[in-house]
């Protein structure tokens, strides 16, 4: 396999992080507004300039270096970013965002998952290599997660996800993923993450997952959607503080 040199990593040229800038563990989130929550959970923060959908920062944690990685929305903008990342020296990828659940009697807008693997329905996992191969989390930094939740005391579910390109649900047909819903299958629905397991596992980076949930799916239009609502943006506090101390401790490992 052909390594790309700092030269050819176009995005992270164009968002004008220095190579030595590059830290080993990075924190990923689709949108670029959630970093002002980050920056209030560490010192030293330092942002970069935005590049089409991509964005990055960097922030001192418990005396640990970590770069904050915009990603967009969806694998397929997030792909090119994480493999520059990890062409690039960076060991650990731990994806902070926000995801459906598929168990709205179960769980609530505001409860956060810890997710070890997710089913593979997206294209740019399924691009790299066949979907026999399993999208799963690697288990050091889904115990980082776990232990920083019980250091902290904050509530957090472990479980599965399910990616997806569609982040509407169909309405011409039956929508597959209503199997796993029906089901009790499946706990959360993202856009990215079976990707980012993917991509990591393929080209040598430890990755893992913490979601916090914004509604769920099927009842969008009943008004189970709370993106932006405080209940949400208390979760998401809660969820970037687990992040950040999981992250700490992985740079100090590995």
């Amino acid at each position: 396999m052909t390594k790309l040199t700092y030269k050819e990593c176009t995005i992270l040229r164009s968002i004008g992080i220095p190579e030595d800038r590059i830290h080993k563990t990075a924190v990923v989130c689709g949108n670029t507004g959630r970093f002002k929550v980050f920056a209030k959970y560490g010192t030293k923060y330092k942002e970069y300039k935005n590049f089409s959908c991509y964005g990055m920062a960097e922030l001192e944690v418990h005396g640990e270096m970590i770069l904050l990685v915009c990603h967009g929305v969806s694998a397929t903008s997030m792909g090119p970013i994480i493999r520059e990342l990890i062409e690039m020296g960076v060991k650990t990828l731990l994806r902070a965002g926000t995801c459906g659940t598929y168990k709205p009697k179960l769980y609530n807008s505001g409860d956060i998952f810890i997710c070890y693997s997710s089913i593979r329905d997206d294209t740019t996992s399924t691009s790299e290599i066949n979907v026999r191969y399993p999208a799963v989390a690697d288990y050091d930094v889904i115990d980082a997660l776990i232990d920083a939740s019980n250091d902290l005391n904050i509530k957090t579910y472990v479980g599965i996800d399910y990616t997806s390109d569609l982040f509407y649900r169909r309405t011409c047909k039956y929508d597959h993923r209503d199997l796993y819903s029906d089901y009790g299958l499946v706990d959360t629905e993202d856009l990215e993450l079976a990707s980012l397991f993917v991509l990591s596992s393929l080209y040598g980076a430890k990755a893992g997952g913490i979601l916090t949930i914004d509604g769920c799916p099927r009842e969008w239009w009943d008004g189970n959607y709370h993106a932006g609502k405080d209940i949400v943006n208390d979760g998401v506090e809660k969820m970037v503080k687990v992040a950040l101390k999981a992250a700490a401790e992985m740079n100090k490992k590995f």
